[in-house]
């Protein structure tokens, strides 16, 4: 069982490769979520435009991955602690937690009702699973068991898994070509009913909440190097391969929902059974940081504890075909997400310069508290961010200027607000603490 909530991973136990972290971030990336994705952008667009939203908008997902993910390497912390540095301690995390809580479980849910069709599908004649809704709980209640357990058991299973929604998609790509021919589906008419930013805004959105909470991986990174290499690769290559397959598949069945693309292919079960495994490289992630952000507001509970509760709410919400909402969900992520992550990169990159003090996350009354645990200046740089992404013409990306907008709101507030205290002041910190720097304080602890 995994050690560590919300208290920081000790510079000794940082030590996986960029190998560990691409396994995992893959085995995020080669997911369900990432065929649909892909069958949403079309005919919307024409093919070239989807290509293009797919290529710019995974390129930019993975850079802004690697740069959450500094919080983890350097300073062995989850997103929901580093969020109290910009969003406030205690209550002003709760913010980011919050939003992570209902994302993170909103994708749990996603995941967990495609496998339990595919499950239900596959055992089709099987006395005791002929309720769908039952079946769909079942797969909740056992992807829930590896993120309860922890970080190894993610590894572990997403070596496991992740080999095998690779086959499944090249033999999809394989099928389809094949049976309907490369240029006969991409010479289609697109309805125009996308626009190309738009486009890009749904691929953001789809892995917005992996980029926020990159640190929750990371943490357990040796280096930045690895970092980079890892984020990269793990997260560039397999969201544009698999975006592009579920286009292909839309195309070629009319079908976004990867079950009725695997029935109607004519795949049978062995197709179905990797789809239900492939759930849980998906699922790990998911629960693992919602388990997090919850303890992050509740510290006396447990790791393993929050994380088990995440996953029964995600499970009902399975149960409940939250699928139905999907396309509304991600552009709602992309607008809710995006300013967070322009916050937490420029109070880090900008206004701390890369610094961090540990032990003030940890202090009741200390620098993080700003005004009675909230900073005002961020929650001014969210809403700010927020409204910018619902204004923002058609024209243009809105995900990316939101987050550019929240940054900048950020830091002239901060100074406004906060000038003598503000967290670039690096003379109220002359115990600063780097990487590899001074030793770590005793922090807040859960263990199982």
């Amino acid at each position: 069982m995994e050690q560590h909530g919300v208290d920081a991973v000790p510079k000794s136990e940082r030590t996986k490769g960029w190998w560990d972290l691409f396994v995992i971030q893959a085995g995020v990336n080669i997911t369900l979520s990432s065929l649909l994705l892909g069958g949403l952008l079309v005919p919307g667009l024409s093919w070239v435009q989807a290509c293009w939203a797919l290529v710019i908008g995974n390129i930019i997902l993975g850079v802004l991955l690697a740069l959450m993910g500094y919080f983890g390497v350097e300073y062995g912390i989850s997103t929901t602690v580093a969020s109290r540095f910009s969003m406030g301690h205690p209550r002003g995390s709760w913010i980011a937690s919050i939003i992570i809580l209902l994302s993170m479980v909103g994708w749990f849910g996603v995941t967990a009702e495609l496998a339990g069709q595919a499950t239900h599908d596959a055992l089709q004649g099987v006395p005791g699973f002929s309720n769908t809704a039952g079946v769909i709980a079942l797969i909740g209640v056992l992807n829930s068991l590896p993120p309860v357990l922890g970080f190894e058991n993610i590894k572990w299973l997403s070596r496991l898994a992740v080999p095998g929604l690779t086959g499944l998609c090249v033999w999809i790509l394989y099928v389809i070509i094949s049976k309907y021919g490369y240029w006969n589906l991409v010479r289609y008419t697109p309805t125009h009913s996308l626009s190309l930013t738009t486009g890009l805004d749904l691929v953001m959105g789809g892995l917005i909440v992996g980029v926020f909470t990159a640190a929750d991986i990371s943490r357990y990174v040796v280096s930045e190097r690895d970092n980079w290499i890892g984020s990269i690769l793990g997260a560039f290559p397999p969201s544009l391969f698999l975006g592009v397959v579920g286009a292909l598949s839309k195309l070629a069945t009319g079908d976004w929902n990867a079950v009725s693309v695997v029935q109607r292919l004519g795949l049978g079960a062995p197709a179905l059974i990797v789809i239900i495994a492939s759930s849980w490289t998906a699922n790990n992630t998911n629960l693992y940081s919602s388990g997090l952000a919850l303890a992050n507001m509740f510290p006396k509970m447990s790791r393993w504890q929050s994380t088990a509760l995440m996953g029964a709410l995600g499970t009902v919400l399975a149960a409940s075909r939250v699928t139905r909402y999907f396309g509304s969900f991600l552009l709602a992520l992309s607008d809710l997400f995006s300013p967070l992550i322009g916050i937490l990169l420029c109070d880090y990159f900008v206004m701390r310069r890369s610094r961090l003090h540990l032990h003030e996350a940890y202090e009741a009354g200390g620098r993080c508290s700003y005004t009675r645990g909230v900073n005002l200046a961020a929650v001014a740089a969210l809403i700010g961010g927020f409204v910018v992404a619902k204004v923002a013409p058609a024209s243009m990306m809105a995900s990316l200027v939101s987050l550019v907008a929240a940054a900048i709101v950020y830091f002239i507030s901060q100074r406004l607000l906060y000038r003598k205290t503000g967290p670039e002041d690096e003379h109220n910190h002359p115990e600063c603490i780097a990487q590899g720097g001074l030793p770590e304080p005793p922090v807040e602890s859960s263990l199982e």
